[in-house]
């Protein structure tokens, strides 16, 4: 059996040294972090796609993680991040009936004969070797695309720092106790440095295979170089529904998503929720069928492309007719190969940027060997994009869940499982509906509304010209029926349907106690709760497994 996952580990900063650590004085937040593991359970091997996003310079960058096993290392693309990111960001939207003949703002008499409208918006044992007598044992130092990479196990995180700085590898002593645990279970280290004449634009995915039979992520190491409610996206491609096996489950409140803004607020909504779940939670954004994504369309011929000698019809002949995106790996091999007009360095125009479109700039283009160019992207490029679309193509189902962690929370790897025995299937975001109460010819700023959720429940609201007027948002409004963010928090493993940790539901669709809004003339349902229980309830209630 084989599972996929994708990580994105997004931080806002206003400066990020990025890759994990930077600066041996201070740690620097990391600007983000993505991961693939393919994981096949019968053979015990893992596949992992690991994306590095870096801003610094680069004699200050340095990377390292935790690997399972003996790991072989290639260079990986970009392309499959968002082949899979982008048709599973979550939509929240809504949608707008009308009830009675409604009269618009600039028309008295309008009869209500509009279709619906739709709003949206989007919203992420091995035994250690003979050492040689320093603590350390070096398996094995190569160039890896723009990287000088070093694998080695160590006796202790000390004894592991130290040769890595000693080796120009630029880790904080801080990170010795983060270590420690990984270095006790007889893991690989992966480093990575840049090589001389390589900068921080030249960075790019990095692949391993090793030894292993499951996926988690090592967000252990993540703690030192984090900030406070660190977005974390997990996508896991197998044949079943992919959950938490150490964290819990959270099922989110519809009434504390902002449906009037597109669920601009889903990120806090998800980092509410997982901290009423202890802190150590997931919710499940997404879980269906595989989206038919392309990474490039896979018609690639050497051949063809060294025949196209124009520099204009050549980058063409590989995004249109190959399909091949400008992502920074082919951005970092045109620049080498087929360089930007001297208009366009002179307008300071990025690379990026120009070969995007390169008659949008003027100047002519250089002269450049079509050859050489094709034989670049035949061996630097095309592996690794056949590769990332296999991924996609070899796994029947997607699963993806989000939280969010503070470096404090970030004391245990998250693990996953497939569960064939829970819902398949769960959409991304959702859909309300608002209901213009207009009664004869009442204009429709001015009729109250009904807000209906997903989950059954409906809320009563005042008419936009009310809110306008008063200075407040429908979220305000809502009120108490905003918490808990987590209406549903369960135990989930490998098998069965989980164990119900906390469940709101039932009071969530309770009707039978209703107050007034002050000043709005209209009601709305109200519900008792109190976060303060459920967070003196929780530590009793929520289990781990390992």
């Amino acid at each position: 059996m084989t599972l996929l996952a994708l990580l994105t580990a997004l931080t806002p900063t206003a400066s990020a040294c990025g890759g994990f650590f930077c600066d041996v004085q201070q740690p620097i937040y990391q600007a983000g972090e993505e991961i693939v593991f393919a994981v096949d359970d019968e053979a015990c091997e893992v596949t992992a796609h690991i994306g590095i996003q870096y801003e610094g310079a680069a004699e200050d960058f340095a990377w390292i993680v935790p690997v399972s096993g003996n790991p072989d290392l290639f260079t990986s693309h970009s392309a499959i991040f968002g082949a899979l990111r982008t048709p599973t960001d979550p939509t929240y939207s809504l949608r707008r009936e009308e009830r009675g003949i409604c009269a618009s703002e600039a028309r008295l008499f309008e009869a209500a004969t509009d279709d619906a409208e739709m709003d949206s918006g989007e919203f992420a044992d091995t035994a250690f070797p003979s050492d040689g007598g320093d603590g350390v044992n070096v398996i094995g130092q190569e160039r890896v695309g723009p990287y000088e990479t070093v694998t080695l196990q160590a006796l202790n995180a000390t004894v592991l720092i130290s040769w890595l700085q000693d080796n120009g590898y630029d880790l904080p002593d801080a990170l010795e106790d983060t270590l420690q645990p990984y270095v006790n279970d007889n893991q690989f280290f992966v480093a990575l440095k840049l090589a001389a004449g390589q900068d921080a634009g030249d960075l790019m995915p990095l692949g391993m295979r090793y030894a292993g039979c499951g996926a988690s992520v090592p967000i252990q190491l993540t703690s030192v170089a984090a900030v406070a409610d660190m977005p974390v996206d997990v996508y896991i491609a197998a044949d079943a529904r992919a959950v938490p096996d150490n964290y819990l489950h959270v099922t989110l409140n519809d009434a504390a998503i902002d449906w009037f803004s597109g669920g601009s607020n889903i990120g806090q909504v998800i980092a509410t929720a997982a901290d009423e779940a202890g802190g150590n939670a997931f919710h499940t954004m997404f879980s269906g069928a595989m989206p038919a994504t392309l990474v490039y369309r896979g018609n690639f011929s050497q051949t063809q492309l060294a025949a196209t000698t124009d520099a204009f019809a050549f980058v063409g002949r590989l995004r249109f007719d190959y399909g091949i995106p400008i992502t920074p790996e082919l951005t970092s091999i045109l620049e080498d190969v087929l360089p930007m007009s001297n208009d366009a360095i002179a307008n300071g125009i990025p690379a990026a940027q120009y070969y995007q479109c390169m008659d949008c700039w003027g100047g002519s283009y250089p002269s450049f060997d079509a050859t050489a160019a094709a034989e670049r992207i035949a061996t630097e490029l095309i592996p690794a994009l056949d590769e990332a679309q296999a991924l996609i193509d070899d796994y029947p189902h997607l699963t993806r869940l989000s939280t969010t962690l503070d470096p404090e929370e970030m004391t245990t790897d998250p693990m996953f499982v497939l569960n064939r025995d829970l819902p398949q299937n769960i959409a991304s975001g959702g859909m309300a509906t608002e209901v213009l109460q207009c009664g004869l010819l009442e204009r429709r700023d001015k009729a109250e509304r009904l807000l209906q959720l997903a989950d059954g429940r409906e809320v009563k609201l005042p008419s936009r010209d009310w809110v306008s007027r008063h200075g407040t948002s429908e979220m305000e409004l809502m009120g108490e029926l905003e918490s808990p963010a987590a209406i549903l928090i369960e135990d989930y493993g490998a098998e069965g349907m989980g164990e119900i940790v906390f469940d709101f539901r039932d009071e969530a669709l309770r009707d039978a106690r209703r107050t007034p809004r002050a000043g709005c003339g209209c009601q709305s349902t109200s519900v008792p709760w109190s976060l303060g229980s459920l967070l003196l309830l929780l530590p009793a209630l929520a289990r781990r497994r390992r």
